[in-house]
Formats: C-alpha cells, sequence, structure tokens
C-alpha cells in the first residue's frame, strides 16, 4: 500500500492458519519457530532494513486473570529484543535497522514499565479508532521516525473518520454504535456489552452478528482477506482477533518512503 519496493519478507510464524493467508496474498518466505532464529541463521539472512513483531499479548492483557505475564508467552518479548539486537550488530556498518514492537495497550503497569526499562523508552499509544469503527489501544515501541510525535495522525483526525457504519454492509444493516469494543479471539468482543444478543449490528431492525468481510473492513483488510480453505467463522475471527491493524501500521511506517525506494506508479 504504500509503495515500498521490497526485496524479500520473511517471517517468523507458526500459525498454520495464518501461514496459509499470508501465502494467498503475499510472496513470504516462512524460516520457522521464532525460538529457532539464532545468531547463525540470522546472519544468513541478513542485511535486514526493518524487524516488526507482536509478542502474543493473551499472557500480558490486564483483561486475562490467568495472565503469566514473562514466564508465558510474555517472554517473546524478550526474544524480539534479542534478534533485534544480533541484527544491528550483524548489520552495523552496513545498514540501518528500523524496528517495531506492538503489545496491547491494557497491560498491568508492572509489565509495561519492565519493558521500558528493557528497550530503554515508553511506547508510543496508537487507537485504530482514529482509522476505523473499533476501538484497538496498542502500544509501540521502535526506532520508525514521526511514532512519537504523530504528525500525520493529527493532519487525519481533522478530517472525516470513519465509524463501525463505513464497514457494515449496505443491504439493510446499521451499525448500533460508532465504535466496537477491541476484537479479539472472544465472541464476547463482538457484542455491545457481554450480553449474548447484544449484537453491533441492527438488520431490519434486529439485532444480528456482525459479518466476518465486515470485521475485516474494520481492520483494513479487503473483504473475505481470511476467506482460505475450509475456515470456519470462529477460525476468521481468531486470526483477526490477533492481528495488526493495517491503516494503523500504513501510517506508523509512512515515513519509511522517505528513506527506501519507492514503486513508480
Amino acid at each position: 500500500m504504500l509503495g515500498l519496493d521490497m526485496e524479500v519478507y520473511y517471517a517468523s510464524e507458526i500459525d498454520e492458519h495464518a501461514r496459509l493467508v499470508s501465502s494467498l496474498h503475499h510472496e513470504v518466505k516462512h524460516v520457522g519457530n521464532v525460538l529457532n532464529l539464532d545468531l547463525q541463521r540470522l546472519k544468513k539472512i541478513c542485511p535486514i532494513d526493518l524487524v516488526l513483531g507482536g509478542p502474543p499479548c493473551n499472557d500480558l492483557s490486564i483483561v486475562n486473570p490467568r495472565r503469566k505475564g514473562f514466564d508465558g508467552t510474555g517472554k517473546l518479548v524478550w526474544t524480539f529484543a534479542a534478534i533485534v539486537k544480533d541484527i544491528e550488530r550483524i548489520c552495523e556498518g552496513y545498514n540501518h535497522v528500523f524496528w517495531l514492537m506492538e503489545n496491547t495497550a491494557a497491560m498491568p503497569k508492572v509489565y509495561k514499565q519492565e519493558i521500558n526499562e528493557k528497550l530503554g523508552m515508553e511506547p508510543a499509544k496508537w487507537d485504530a479508532k482514529h482509522f476505523s469503527g473499533q476501538r484497538r489501544a496498542r502500544n509501540f515501541w521502535g526506532n520508525i521516525p514521526g511514532m512519537f510525535t504523530q504528525p500525520e495522525l493529527n493532519k487525519l483526525l481533522e478530517s472525516e473518520k470513519k465509524d463501525l457504519s463505513h464497514a457494515v454492509y449496505k443491504c439493510g444493516r446499521l451499525a448500533r454504535i460508532p465504535h466496537s469494543r477491541t476484537i479479539t479471539t472472544s465472541a464476547n468482543s463482538l457484542t455491545i456489552t457481554n450480553g449474548k444478543n447484544d449484537h453491533l449490528v441492527l438488520m431490519d431492525g434486529v439485532p444480528v452478528p456482525i459479518w466476518i468481510p465486515e470485521i475485516e473492513r474494520l481492520f483494513g483488510f479487503h473483504d473475505h482477506y481470511t476467506d482460505a480453505g475450509l475456515f470456519l467463522d470462529k477460525e476468521r475471527q481468531a486470526l483477526l482477533g490477533r492481528s495488526w491493524c493495517v491503516d494503523v501500521i500504513k501510517q506508523l511506517l509512512s515515513p519509511l518512503r522517505s528513506y527506501f525506494k519507492v514503486k513508480q506508479t
């Protein structure tokens, strides 16, 4: 979408559904489990210009009463940080390494503080509600130019903002509220409250569930982006619930157009 001329995109993904969807839409070279990306393997694929990471947030989220913090999947925050450092050392004197790490803004202060101390910075907080009809506050740590000042976001806020109605199909369906809650892998996140039938959409005046293509629109994907194989709706929702908001990432990475080759249109 930004027109950046990518030579190669490596992904460390172990979810088979996510691997299938990405392979349908993009040219991706999968490198296996991130825990197996040691120094020798990194040397083989470097130089790397941009490192992106989204360690699972389930063990870091304040909404999960059974969270294990950094003793669970939260430890992958440290794995990501170590990989960035290794790549920076490998590429030293050859190229600058940009990096960006995302995680939920709804984490206990002690977790956030520990990450800040490890990475040597506070995060930039970006919320998808400024770009779509979904509230999705996320913390981003990194060294992308402009990510903390957000000048482009300020311009965007002055223009027309999208709400839930922009994602809902125009066939007798109406959004009941301007913005949904943060959509996760839980079915409850697709309701206004935790009520079983408190759906986000009215169809012919009756509350009905939001459709998967409408959720895809909320995340900035095109309709049926996750419609792969024989995936069930709950499996597609699970993929979306773990993903990033495309328009937020597009805005965050847009300054890189000044540093890298852009395709001529």
